[in-house]
């Protein structure tokens, strides 16, 4: 195998983890949330340059580096309570469309749970 055809082979597997850890399908679909057009993608994965492109987005939405790059996930926590890990996942899926969303999940949470605001003002 040619060093081209394992560079092509490497990038396709870091487009295929950043899909997933995007949640996106497609190619156009993961060049909308690097914040550029699908024919750029194509020309960056080309002369390879697309896995720069990744890096910066995925160091900008804290995303695991680890399994991005190498396949190997970062240690998971495990939940006593089993919806905390899907209200990180639902949290995780809207901050990819609002950067602001967990600011107003935090106050919305404690304008709900006031208990848990003067809770959290007693122990920091």
């Amino acid at each position: 195998m040619s060093r081209k055809n394992i560079r092509v082979n490497e990038t396709s597997i870091i487009i295929q983890r950043a899909n997933e850890l995007s949640g996106t399908k497609n190619d156009a679909q993961l060049a909308k949330i690097l914040g550029i057009t699908h024919s750029s993608l194509i020309a960056r994965k080309n002369n390879g340059t697309l896995e720069i492109k990744i890096f910066e987005w995925a160091v900008t939405e804290k995303k695991d580096l680890n399994y991005l790059f190498y396949g190997v996930a970062a240690e998971r926590r495990e939940y006593k309570f089993k919806i905390l890990e899907k209200i990180e996942q639902w949290m995780l899926q809207e901050q990819n469309k609002d950067s602001e969303f967990a600011v107003w999940f935090r106050i919305q949470f404690e304008k709900q749970f006031p208990d848990y605001y003067e809770w959290l003002l007693k122990n920091k």
